[in-house]
């Protein structure tokens, strides 16, 4: 072959088999294949003599289809994909060295392949957009269908001038951001790419919906949240992102978020910044994918919620951002930041593979997600840090993540006279395990997948544990009462130090302990959560602790009273004071106003809180438990 014809050859674009990018016309075989081949009308295109290997060349056009024959012929240790490597792309944004964010989660990877759809609409539901910031202003969203200055509403859409989206705060269709909070959101999303200012989003060809829904002193009311939501559905949004948590929790507000994900919008939402496992809204609501934040180490950032409610995590802190002022910040954080990283990942990774549905992009980084284990917190997110490159190489479809069982509740009498009910079962990978049953001392027990994070069990009167299984292998057994119905701690935490234990360590008193540690001002505060409690029913709580390591100081027990207000705006209902060198031992309450305890999904906060320690004592839970 000539000089010419060669490079000629090598001048043409890759295509991808089995979703390798590689040569569309050549292969790399054995030097002893490439013997034969030749003899067959291959032509050799470079010999490599000193490690054995030859590359040929495919005349028919069917390189696919050659590749697979010759595989099955000579085998897969013999016949290879010409692979093709690509330079690493890098943005010219001279702020980009600081965005460390975008190698954690892989988008500097998948830039090398697809920079995402102009296609792609992410609506940033928050304090507003800077919308003449240089660096956003070539990704806003605009509403085609709208004059704008005219003071018609010509679309018909109910807002007039709508042009870039609406100010849900204030009524009118300039969605200015007085707080600076939105537009550094918007900015991770989708600041521009290459224009020579600032960063890069995540998504730097994405379109940005600008829709205000807080006033200027950073308070969302839920008629402007509601609206916000249906507003996005309506004109066309793919994604929602919503760095904002706990400012109110209403049914109407969750009646909104499962209907715009019926019309297939994808909500990303802040799991919020107190260091807790207690849920925050709108996040903790199961059709919004909870994000918690990382530090620049890849472990969860100090102030991040966490815990089985919390899906995903993206990085939190240091992040480069755009500001209200039309310049940038390197300093932007909390799960606020880490929120928008994860709909930018979304909406990159939804730009290059725009047949997917908005469950196909939420399921993909899931299910390649790294998963997030840290002393003492164990697993400290359902699935894990999203990786988005991953997320594309996995297209249609990642594998199905192992079946992991986290808890259980509520938990029904192993026999005698008793109401048939419900139990929960929580944890990932239920959907997509083969071979997935469920048994209760030894007997199959009927059950119905309703999510990928949880089974719903149909208790049966056996005595015996509840057994989830995989095949013949047992992944989880949990004891059931023996009489009653209980509902156990789920899990648990301290903003103020590590905790270790949970829902296995609570679950009765046999020695396995929650340990709780005290903080440097003498203070332990344990945190603790109670599922799917069943609404009018007497309750009753009881508490196995000990201290260890002293004996000053006095210990609080209260649970969090959600007719006061929602989460943390209210008040707690105070069960009990008593000094440390008395509280060893189990204590048992009945709770007033149960209804009135539990938040919109059913779940009881507890705490904890001791305080005048001596240096060294610890808190141990042995059992933690409601019965009804």
């Amino acid at each position: 072959m000539t000089e010419l014809a060669l490079s000629a050859l090598l001048a043409l674009q890759p295509i991808r088999v089995d979703g390798t990018l590689c040569h569309p016309s050549r292969l790399i075989v054995k030097s002893e294949v490439a013997n034969v081949l030749r003899k067959e009308g291959f032509p050799v295109v470079a010999e490599f003599k000193p490690i054995g290997f030859a590359s040929i060349q495919i005349t028919s056009g069917d390189l696919e289809g050659t590749y697979r024959t010759l595989r099955k012929t000579y085998g897969s240790e013999r016949v290879f994909l010409d692979r093709a490597a690509e330079i690493a792309y890098t943005p010219t944004d001279p702020m980009y060295g600081d965005s460390w964010h975008h190698a954690n989660i892989g988008s500097d990877l998948l830039w090398n392949t697809s920079f995402g759809s102009s296609a792609i609409t992410v609506a940033v539901i928050d304090t507003g957009v800077f919308t003449g910031h240089p660096d956003l202003a070539p990704n806003l969203w605009t509403n085609t269908g709208e004059i704008a200055g005219n003071s018609v509403d010509d679309d018909l859409n109910g807002f007039v001038d709508d042009i870039n989206g609406y100010d849900f705060g204030y009524g009118d269709p300039i969605p200015n951001d007085v707080n600076g909070h939105g537009t550094a959101c918007a900015g991770i999303v989708a600041a521009a790419m290459d224009n020579g200012i600032g960063g890069t989003g995540v998504a730097p060809l994405a379109k940005i919906m600008s829709l205000k829904a807080s006033i200027d002193t950073g308070y969302f009311y839920d008629t402007a949240n509601i609206g916000a939501y249906l507003y996005a559905a309506a004109m066309g949004a793919d994604i929602i992102s919503c760095s904002f948590f706990s400012d109110r929790v209403s049914p109407p507000e969750r009646a909104a978020l499962e209907y715009i994900v019926s019309q297939g919008v994808l909500p990303f939402v802040a799991a919020g910044n107190a260091r807790t496992v207690i849920p925050y809204y709108p996040a903790a609501h199961e059709v919004c994918v909870s994000v918690a934040a990382l530090n620049t180490g890849s472990n969860k950032a100090g102030f991040s919620n966490w815990g089985s409610h919390v899906d995903i995590a993206t990085p939190g802190v240091s992040l480069v951002a755009t500001t209200s002022s039309g310049g940038y910040t390197t300093g932007f954080a909390g799960t606020s930041g880490a929120c928008p990283v994860a709909a930018g990942a979304a909406a990159l990774l939804w730009g290059a593979n725009p047949t997917l549905t908005a469950t196909q992009i939420r399921n993909l980084l899931e299910d390649t997600a790294l998963p997030t284990i840290q002393s003492p917190l164990g697993e400290y997110t359902g699935y894990g840090r999203v990786q988005v490159f991953a997320a594309s190489e996995s297209v249609p479809a990642a594998p199905a993540r192992s079946v992991v069982v986290r808890a259980a509740s509520p938990l029904y009498a192993t026999g005698g006279r008793r109401t048939n009910g419900i139990t929960r079962i929580y944890g990932r990978g239920f959907a997509g395990a083969t071979n997935l049953s469920v048994k209760q001392g030894g007997v199959p027990v009927r059950y119905q997948v309703m999510g990928r994070d949880h089974l719903q069990v149909a208790s049966r009167p056996i005595a015996g544990p509840l057994e989830i299984m995989v095949g013949t292998t047992t992944v989880a057994s949990i004891a059931l009462p023996s009489q009653g119905i209980e509902f156990p701690l789920i899990e648990a935490s301290s903003p103020t130090n590590g905790l270790s234990g949970g829902f296995a360590q609570a679950r009765a008193s046999d020695g396995q302990v929650i340990t709780a540690p005290r903080d440097n001002n003498g203070l332990i505060l344990m945190e603790g959560t109670f599922r799917d409690v069943l609404p009018n029913r007497p309750l009753t709580l009881t508490i196995d602790r000990s201290y260890a390591g002293g004996t000053a100081g006095t210990e609080t027990i209260k649970v969090y009273n959600w007719s006061t207000d929602s989460y943390p705006y209210g008040q707690f209902t105070t069960l009990s004071t008593t000094p440390v060198a008395s509280a060893n031992g189990t204590v048992t309450f009945t709770l007033p106003n149960p209804g009135g305890l539990a938040d919109v999904d059913r779940v009881i906060y507890l705490v904890i809180e001791t305080s005048g320690t001596d240096a060294g004592t610890t808190l141990q839970v042995d059992r933690a438990v409601l019965k009804s």
